[in-house]
């Protein structure tokens, strides 16, 4: 499935680094400029006014910070005269867009009436093979296209997939707001066959178009869109029971307490909305010998902890105005628990990950499920990291609040910081179950 849309594609690795692959309006722009009159109806823009943009950034939940206008007039492929004798990518076909990926076993039944019976619904890996028409002005300069696009999808040092940015509809405008519509991400996505030629150079072209196809999986086979805005809420401590076991807070427990942040959802027509939920705090080191509690610290120099959270969805089912925790219908609950002062976590419900950084350290993200609640002897009702979504159709709310009426981590006392900070976002996933 390939449309005329498909003109884009972009690829980002670990840091959320975007680096373009394929841009059809620098194709269109390098044809006119090389003065190669056979081809005709020629735009800068290729039809797609977003194809003059790119996203110069991406935040560390995926989300495009900032676009800037396209510097058609330097290629990505480099500025040797080889490369000067490149004029860039068509991309004729781009299978497995669709959701062919999607499958459900059959199981025959024997004797009775016969019929069958259904196995459950299994997303596997997404596959994408990919045919480019590559045009140059010699041969050379295709070659070097065709090396240079064999650079592009090499493993990363670390071996770490990368994500991949397509376009799938042109925007409303070019605001920015206008330019995330379409914009799609894949993850864990590695080139799982290299390009190769598929035909000799086009007859008659003077050796300057030549079509190669090469094959991209995607391990993760959904597709997100851009998370919307982030609505942060800075939290104060709040004035805890004295209780030191893990007694889950009540539906009504933080109503008059500033310290639950929540966001409005409106369902996507199409696809799940999911929750992205974002907790920091500043570093705050225990200087005494004890802590809130008396308890003796190990050595000075600790970090205070932020509160154990719970995230969960609300299905507003009666279409009530206002938050109800008590009334309308829960979705999910996730713990965050044991988060260290200083530190950023992001709980990604859109795709059930989770990552966490030292703010004050070396600020790599690192798989943060060892914040994530999964003791279920002090905490029965919480077994562990669970994806919230919002089913389609059906508006709710996303909360983050206290998850004890005590100040503790799963059973254990701790020395809460000041303030800690709640950013929500939200996520639209299509092309998966």
């Amino acid at each position: 499935m390939a449309t005329y849309h498909h003109g884009i594609l972009y690829l980002s690795d670990g840091w959320g680094n975007p680096s373009e692959v394929i841009n059809e309006a620098r194709t269109a722009y390098n044809l006119r400029n090389a003065g190669l009159t056979e081809f005709t109806n020629i735009a800068d823009n290729a039809g797609c006014a977003a194809y003059d943009y790119e996203p110069c950034s991406m935040a560390s939940d995926g989300s495009v910070t900032e676009w800037t206008a396209l510097n058609l007039a330097t290629n990505p492929w480099g500025t040797s005269a080889t490369a000067d004798e490149a004029i860039g990518f068509y991309i004729e076909e781009w299978t497995g867009l669709d959701s062919g990926h999607n499958a459900r076993a059959v199981y025959e039944m024997a004797g009775g009436h016969g019929g069958a019976r259904f196995g459950a619904q299994t997303s596997k890996q997404r596959v994408m093979a990919m045919n480019l028409v590559l045009i140059g002005t010699s041969e050379r300069g295709l070659n070097h296209l065709f090396r240079w696009l064999e650079t592009m999808f090499r493993p990363t040092d670390d071996g770490s997939p990368m994500s991949l940015w397509l376009r799938e509809t042109c925007p409303s405008g070019t605001t920015e707001a206008a330019l995330e519509e379409g914009f799609l991400r894949l993850d864990d996505v590695a080139m799982v066959a290299s390009p190769t030629w598929i035909d000799p150079p086009v007859p008659d072209s003077g050796c300057m178009i030549r079509r190669l196809s090469l094959t991209l999986a995607a391990g993760n086979p959904c597709m997100f869109a851009v998370p919307s805005a982030s609505a942060s809420s800075v939290i104060a401590t709040p004035a805890f029971t004295a209780t030191t076991g893990t007694v889950e807070a009540s539906c009504a427990e933080w109503n008059d307490v500033a310290v639950r942040a929540y966001v409005a959802v409106t369902a996507s027509e199409v696809g799940l909305t999911s929750p992205i939920v974002t907790v920091s705090s500043p570093l705050e080191i225990a200087v005494a010998g004890v802590d809130a509690h008396g308890i003796p610290l190990p050595g000075e120099g600790v970090r205070y902890l932020v509160p154990a959270l719970r995230i969960y969805g609300l299905i507003n089912d009666a279409g009530l105005a206002s938050l109800d925790p008590c009334f309308q219908r829960r979705v999910g609950t996730i713990i965050i628990q044991g988060l260290p002062a200083g530190y950023e976590i992001t709980v990604d419900c859109s795709d059930g990950s989770s990552f966490v950084r030292d703010l004050f350290g070396d600020r790599n993200w690192v798989d943060g499920s060892q914040f994530i609640g999964r003791n279920s002897v002090a905490a029965p009702s919480y077994q562990g990291k669970r994806p919230v979504t919002i089913p389609p159709c059906t508006n709710g709310f996303v909360v983050v609040e206290p998850a004890f009426t005590g100040s503790t981590h799963l059973g254990t006392s701790a020395d809460i910081v000041s303030t800690w900070t709640v950013a929500i976002q939200t996520s639209v996933r299509v092309g998966c179950i």
